[in-house]
């Protein structure tokens, strides 16, 4: 007689059950690395699009002289889609039901790990595309003007609506290698004449650099070294003759956040980052909670294939904003 596949098994269910619950508890207590949270503008948000009015003036108090003077919120504006994202695992129900089965293991932490590091590998490959940035797209009605202008360039608009302020760009070479003290004296001046959309100084200020692990033991080691060996070279500059030990005035000035997700795309570029301004330099939204789907013995895929599974389900996405506050760096 064959068994009636409408049954469900309560060890089968039972072990299914265990699962979604031990995913919902590491989803909230599993520790990994959030340095694409911590280092842009976050949104827990299950919207699958999002618009963000950009403020393009500069914050802040000025005479009064007769006549209020606003700054318009909508100036310009970015918009983002969320996509969906999802993982999940299969087995036959047989196994299950067998003596020997030793459980779930790992699988549903390692599941949560990845579901918490989503948000970095959007982010990571966000950087690598250069996509071109939304805000630099013209709305009007009757049609839209697409942006002109990728997330690292030359050619910024100081100001979206005044030409007359100028340009800035964000995207630089380095020779590879070690870091230098005047490497990183160009990287942080860079950023120290950066102007706000008035024309006046933004007050930037480098405190983050963002690297592939392959660049990680290097640069760590600079920033928190208080010594460092310089190159003297001869009279018409063309070959080191010898070295000296001064002190290093970079010390702990820049903290190095190691992105392996960057690794994938290049060993060797990296991204100095301000984290002083009130703008950000992406965004990342990523759902509320995951959806969890369980296909158990009551299942199509069950009836068709004797297997059962579990899947997640999240909502998530990742765009470029202000390029004022990150700075490639390839190595040329």
């Amino acid at each position: 007689m064959a068994p009636n596949s409408s049954l469900v098994s309560h060890s089968v269910e039972a072990e299914l059950t265990e699962f979604s619950a031990a995913f919902d508890s590491a989803f909230v207590t599993v520790e990994a690395p959030q340095w694409a949270q911590a280092l842009g503008a976050f949104e827990s948000t299950d919207n699958l699009v999002s618009v963000y009015p950009l403020d393009i003036g500069v914050v802040g108090y000025r005479p009064f002289e007769g006549d209020m003077k606003f700054r318009d919120m909508y100036a310009a504006e970015l918009r983002m889609r969320q996509d969906q994202w999802q993982d999940g695992i299969s087995v036959m129900a047989e196994k299950i039901r067998q003596k020997d089965w030793i459980g779930w293991g790992k699988r549903p932490t390692d599941m949560a790990k990845a579901a918490r590091g989503l948000g970095n590998k959007l982010v990571a490959a966000v950087l690598a595309a250069n996509p071109y940035l939304d805000f630099y797209t013209i709305r009007r009605e009757g049609g839209n003007t697409a942006s002109a202008i990728q997330w690292f360039a030359s050619n910024h608009p100081v100001n979206l609506l005044d030409a007359s302020k100028g340009t800035f760009g964000n995207d630089f070479t380095w020779p590879g290698g070690d870091l230098t003290d005047a490497l990183v004296d160009a990287i942080k001046t860079r950023f120290a004449l950066l102007k706000g959309p008035d024309g006046d100084n933004l007050g930037a200020v480098c405190r983050t650099f963002l690297v592939p692990a392959a660049l990680g033991p290097s640069f760590t080691k600079f920033f928190k070294s208080d010594m460092l060996l310089t190159a003297v070279q001869n009279v018409g500059a063309t070959e080191n003759v010898g070295g000296v030990v001064l002190p290093n005035v970079h010390a702990g000035t820049v903290q190095v956040v190691v992105a392996p997700e960057l690794d994938v795309y290049s060993t060797s570029t990296f991204y100095a980052i301000d984290e002083v301004s009130s703008v950000s330099p992406w965004i990342l939204q990523v759902g509320t909670s995951p959806e969890t789907i369980i296909h158990d013995e009551s299942s199509h895929m069950y009836k068709t294939s004797l297997r059962v599974a579990i899947a997640s389900i999240l909502k998530a996405g990742a765009a470029g904003a202000f390029p004022h506050t990150i700075h490639r760096y390839v190595q040329a």
